[in-house]
């Protein structure tokens, strides 16, 4: 991971990662309410936080949206960002 991110999406870009198939880095798809409770996110809305951290990391490259499950999570693909892309 690049030294210019923030540690909060270093923690849930690791978290995220734990979630993907091994082989090919897709069917990312936790909660950001798992992702907020596995990383002991509190306060008024944690799941709001992750749901911005993982917005960054899209942004970013490190994620890509690949789908949607029925009345649940987004679901993602790990990818690396293009060179000297962040920020």
């Amino acid at each position: 991971m690049r030294s210019d991110m923030k540690t909060s999406e270093k923690l849930v870009g690791v978290a995220m990662a734990l979630y993907a198939d091994y082989e090919t880095g897709e069917n990312v798809c936790p909660s950001n309410g798992t992702i907020a409770r596995e990383l002991g996110y509190g306060g008024k809305a944690p799941e709001q936080t992750v749901n911005k951290i993982v917005g960054r990391l899209r942004r970013a490259g490190w994620l890509t949206k690949t789908g949607k499950v029925p009345d649940g999570p987004v679901i993602y693909r790990l990818t690396l960002p293009k060179q000297g892309g962040y920020g």
